[in-house]
């Protein structure tokens, strides 16, 4: 009866001896499948790759390019974790699987033991090799992410990113027979510096426009525009703009039009004589023969970090411009985004392009407030960032908040649920009523927040003025 018995537990091991090659064979297959797909999606994230970055040498104007860009930057990302994920399995799995081999070599070759005690040995060890082979990790089964759907996924970006590289070549190469494009865009896209300054008696006028283009975020431009009068200091301006550049674009009209909206949406002193004076040069030189050398250096990595930080998104607000333009509300977000996320103030205000805006006037001070009305007005620096995201530390402000740097100990420096108009209305008088009550205080500042946006306005003493009451 033992012998019967033992018989039979020989038998049922030969069996599944015998049988042990097929899941073997079955894993080798599956382990050759999930190789096969890890080579076509690094095949695919390479050229994602090549996309990005041959595409990031070359001047992109339009945004749905840009938009089209980031969806593939977006790609790449997720294609390379995969890949990384699918790399460590790979490796627990053969680190596992050594293991195993190392423990069952062990159990079938111990030295030093009797040939009864090996066969038992050996017939265990084949007894439970299926159930081991089957619950140790392999590349098919520790990384099925990369199955086929998801390589032809990728593969179907790769060839979608061939094509973009192709049309943003394409648009590049076509600013060279472009008859319709502004001239003076046209030498910003090529990259020219242009320059224009003039000095005719106490009146002196400057023009810069410098591109710059940065990987990812298409062609931008710095524009800056000064205007000094010695003997009128009260139409005094200096104006400085950071905007995307398009071959649509008008600069030196969005310029006064942004000009205008700070003397018509937000009540600042804008000088009329400073944006006639911008309109006037605008269309009487010829700055595509202005072309000369930067007068200073701009470290592109330093610039791309501060536009980067300035406005995260290069295409936000898109899709609210585009729904203003087919006529659609502007208030809601269907994602229940609060109505300053979707509709930002800012950007209800500037052009959708701006991503810096910042100018310095002189403030004469109010009628009747007895603040040295026979000394120089103020000096009034204003900058809007109409596309920065708050902190997470300004979060628990509300959707848009204010903050007066000046308010002292006694004040309330922190104002809440106020916008941006309200802010520009009130900073004037608080500044004149500050300086009053504080005759040491040389410089009044306020921040306002929100969102989407943030402004900082900041009046000054003149020199003059701080002497006398100190």
């Amino acid at each position: 009866m033992v012998s019967r018995a033992v018989s039979l537990v020989l038998q049922v091991g030969l069996k599944r001896e015998d049988k042990a090659p097929a899941p073997a064979q079955l894993q080798a297959q599956a382990a050759g499948a999930a190789g096969h797909n890890a080579e076509r999606l690094k095949m695919a994230v390479s050229q994602l790759e090549f996309a990005l970055e041959r595409t990031g040498k070359l001047p992109i104007t339009d945004v749905s390019l840009l938009d089209q860009r980031k969806m593939f930057k977006l790609a790449f990302i997720e294609g390379t974790s995969l890949l990384i994920t699918e790399q460590r399995l790979r490796r627990q799995s053969t680190q596992a699987r050594h293991q195993h081999e190392e423990v069952e070599e062990e159990a079938n070759h111990q030295k030093g033991q009797a040939k009864p005690k090996r066969r038992r040995r050996w017939v265990l060890a084949a007894m439970a090799r299926p159930f081991l082979t089957s619950s140790s990790s392999s590349p098919s089964s520790s990384s099925p992410c990369i199955d086929a759907a998801v390589v032809r996924r990728f593969e179907w970006m790769a060839d979608s990113a061939g094509r973009f590289v192709r049309d943003v070549a394409e648009s590049g190469s076509s600013l060279r027979h472009c008859t319709f494009c502004n001239p003076v865009v046209r030498r910003l896209l090529e990259g020219k510096h242009l320059r224009y300054e003039a000095e005719q008696g106490a009146v002196l006028r400057f023009l810069d426009l410098w591109p710059l283009c940065v990987e990812g975020r298409g062609v931008e431009t710095i524009l800056e525009y000064g205007y000094e009068d010695r003997g009128a200091p009260e139409k005094n301006l200096l104006l400085h703009i950071v905007l995307r550049l398009s071959e649509s674009m008008d600069v030196f009209g969005t310029a006064i039009r942004c000009l205008q909206a700070m003397a018509s949406q937000l009540k600042l002193l804008v000088s009329e004589a400073a944006v006639g004076e911008l309109a006037l040069l605008a269309a009487s030189v010829d700055m595509c023969r202005s072309s000369a050398p930067p007068w200073a250096r701009i470290d592109e990595g330093e610039y791309a970090r501060a536009s980067q930080a300035f406005r995260r998104d290069p295409v936000c607000c898109r899709d609210r411009e585009r729904g203003q333009q087919l006529g659609r509300p502007r208030a809601t977000s269907g994602g229940g985004v609060a109505d300053a996320a979707s509709s930002p103030e800012l950007s209800r205000i500037l052009p959708e392009q701006i991503i810096v805006l910042a100018f310095w006037c002189r403030v004469p001070a109010a009628p009747g407030c007895g603040l040295l009305p026979t000394r120089p007005p103020l000096k009034m620096t204003v900058f809007f960032s109409p596309h920065a995201c708050c902190h997470d530390a300004e979060e628990e402000r509300r959707s848009s908040w204010a903050l007066d740097l000046s308010a002292g100990e006694n004040g309330n420096p922190l104002l809440r649920d106020v916008s941006v108009q309200q802010v520009a209305e009130m900073v004037g008088p608080k500044a004149l009523d500050r300086f009053l009550r504080q005759p040491h205080l040389a410089v009044y500042a306020i921040t306002w927040g929100s969102e989407h946006g943030k402004a900082i306005f900041i009046l000054e003493r003149p020199a003059e003025t701080k002497r006398a009451g100190s």
